[in-house]
């Protein structure tokens, strides 16, 4: 299953991309994210290959999952993969720029490895769809509210 969604925000880059490349900044604009946490040796200017624990709360209790961060092109692209109950989840944040502000796409391809997961997977996309749009909002408000009056 693949779910895209694009949103344009009225800030430069510079103002996402802290809160897309931090996954301590995430619980801002990802509401449902519990707890996350990082290695000690984790290596902000370059993550790629650090593994994160995450907590994510959901209608029926709360869900530990493992990830890994799968990529990092500063300003541009970041992802993430996340292994969960028979499934992964690559998640890519690319952002370019527009005028004066930034277009940020979110790709997010689940593959099931259970006949299980792809039922679940199937019955939960169109709630999935409106989670990851809501985040998209979140996240373009945050990045908005960031620029100061004088630097628009």
């Amino acid at each position: 299953m693949r779910i895209d969604c694009q949103v344009d925000i009225e800030a430069p880059a510079a103002h996402v991309w802290p809160y897309v490349s931090d996954p301590l900044q995430w619980h801002l604009w990802m509401p449902e994210l519990h707890q996350i946490s990082l290695p000690d040796d984790y290596d902000a200017h370059n993550p790629v290959g650090a593994s994160f624990r995450q907590t994510i709360r959901a209608r029926l209790g709360a869900s530990a999952t493992k990830g890994t961060i799968t990529s990092c092109s500063p300003l541009t692209h970041f992802g993430f993969r996340v292994e969960d109950r028979g499934a992964s989840q690559q998640v890519d944040l690319h952002l370019s720029p527009m005028g004066t502000g930034t277009c940020l796409s979110c790709e997010s391809q689940v593959t099931a490895t259970s006949i299980h997961a792809r039922l679940r997977y199937l019955l939960h996309s169109p709630f999935e769809v409106r989670r990851i749009s809501r985040q998209m909002s979140r996240l373009k408000q945050l990045a908005e509210e960031s620029v100061s009056p004088a630097a628009g």
